[in-house]
């Protein structure tokens, strides 16, 4: 049967032939069933439109990085760098001065859950007791995780704090919905003090290591002291 278009069937039903709208009111009745009833054709549109949900849906899964080219020389020979033709692309690009602004307001940036694994152990050594920076539960940005960050780098910051002539105070970082932005030199500052206390930690653990070893051959001679007499060579000298 040849298929009609759907101008020609909705003519044919207003026909004034019974035998004619009958029929194609049929025609129509049974195309409509058919369409309810029929499941949707697997076609080129809806095999793109699949996959490219299933892109966008692994892209929105992935962190963005964006990756600037440039050529590093114009003879385009290999090996070969010539520092001012790559330094003028990336100043036409707009790098340059990107990085320069974003190194004088918040050059770092930290979520919250990586700075208290990081840098809480520094608070609990000299912190008052009545705050608490250990958390039964590590998540990601809750209100309790960030009301802990926010006290905890005032108090590890607080020597770069700055005060204005009306007693405005400006601390050294800035807490956002799901990371803390620092100022400049205030994480350096943070890592200093880690490594001061690792340095400190060290040294402990050195002196305990040797006082234990020292112990031990103690109580080994004690048991069991050396067969000959150690005669005491203060008169020879």
């Amino acid at each position: 049967m040849d298929k009609l278009s759907e101008d020609v069937v909705e003519c044919g039903v207003k026909s004034s032939n019974e035998l004619i709208r009958s029929s194609l009111e049929a025609r129509k009745r049974d195309k409509q069933e058919k369409n309810k009833g029929s499941l949707i054709t697997n076609t080129v549109w809806t095999k793109f439109k699949a996959q490219l949900g299933s892109l966008m849906d692994c892209i929105g899964q992935t962190k963005t990085r964006y990756v600037r080219c440039i050529n590093p020389n114009p003879d385009k020979t290999p090996g070969v760098l010539d520092l001012k033709y790559s330094v003028f692309q990336l100043r036409c690009a707009g790098i340059v001065s990107a990085v320069t602004m974003s190194r004088a307001a918040f050059p770092n940036r930290l979520t919250y859950q990586h700075i208290l694994e990081r840098f809480r152990f520094l608070a609990e050594m000299g912190i008052q007791k009545e705050k608490n920076f250990l958390l039964d539960v590590m998540k990601s940005a809750d209100a309790r995780e960030k009301q802990d960050v926010k006290a905890l780098l005032s108090y590890l910051l607080e020597p770069l704090e700055v005060v204005s002539n009306s007693g405005e105070i400006t601390k050294a970082f800035v807490c956002g919905n799901t990371r803390v932005y620092f100022r400049v030199g205030a994480l350096e500052h943070l890592e200093s003090e880690r490594l001061t206390a690792y340095d400190r930690f060290a040294t402990k653990i050195q002196s305990r290591v040797r006082r234990n070893k020292a112990v031990q051959e103690y109580r080994v001679l004690a048991k069991n002291p050396p067969p000959k007499q150690i005669r005491r060579r203060d008169g020879l000298i």
